[in-house]
């Protein structure tokens, strides 16, 4: 696993009001990068896009390597073309983009996005 792992973002719900697939669609439309939304990172078809399976399958029986987790909304991967030297790279900066610069989205990995999902935590009360 000596390669660089898949970059996704965070959508920010405040200030992008669409849905994870329309976040996608604006950010392949004006700033040239496809992304998929990481609905199940285990089994859906957006793992190809994100993820080495080579990979994955040598590491599949080793622990829980992903469990059976979902990843939350606003979970999406981009997914960086392959340059002529074999390699995925974006065809511009991440803080360059058009959509971080308007705040719709943060860099974060996906585990740290998964990671309150896998504790099973409810929202604190706002009654005090």
């Amino acid at each position: 696993m000596n390669k660089p792992g898949p970059i996704t973002i965070r959508k920010n719900a405040i200030q992008f009001k669409g849905t994870d697939d329309e976040l996608c669609k604006w950010l392949l439309e004006n700033d040239g990068v496809e992304a998929v939304p990481m609905k199940n990172i285990q089994n859906g078809p957006n793992l190809n896009a994100c993820y080495d399976l080579d990979e994955l399958k040598r590491y599949k029986g080793n622990g829980r390597v992903m469990g059976e987790l979902t990843s939350p909304v606003g979970c999406i991967c981009i997914n960086p073309p392959i340059d002529g030297k074999g390699r995925k790279k974006l065809p511009k900066s991440i803080w360059s983009m058009s959509s971080y610069q308007k705040g719709f989205f943060e860099v974060q990995d996906a585990g740290s996005q998964c990671i309150v999902a896998a504790l099973g935590l409810d929202p604190p009360s706002m009654s005090g």
